[in-house]
């Protein structure tokens, strides 16, 4: 979840029959937030990322665009 705040438990909660990996930040985010265009590279590279994986990707991204 791409907003700050947003990924609390009761949200989680609420989401749960539809989602099964979930990826927040439990501290608030830099305005600029995620790196969509490095993450939807990766995945239009590799279209059969499964959920853990791209999960992951989206952390490596993230922690990436801001070092």
């Amino acid at each position: 979840m791409d907003a700050c705040l947003m990924t609390m438990l009761e949200v989680a909660y609420q989401i749960r029959d539809h989602a099964r990996v979930l990826v927040g930040s439990e501290e608030l985010e830099p305005g600029a937030g995620w790196p969509y265009a490095a993450i939807l590279g990766d995945l239009a590279s590799k279209p059969t990322l499964g959920p853990d994986e791209l999960g992951g990707t989206i952390v490596h991204r993230y922690i990436e665009s801001y070092e």
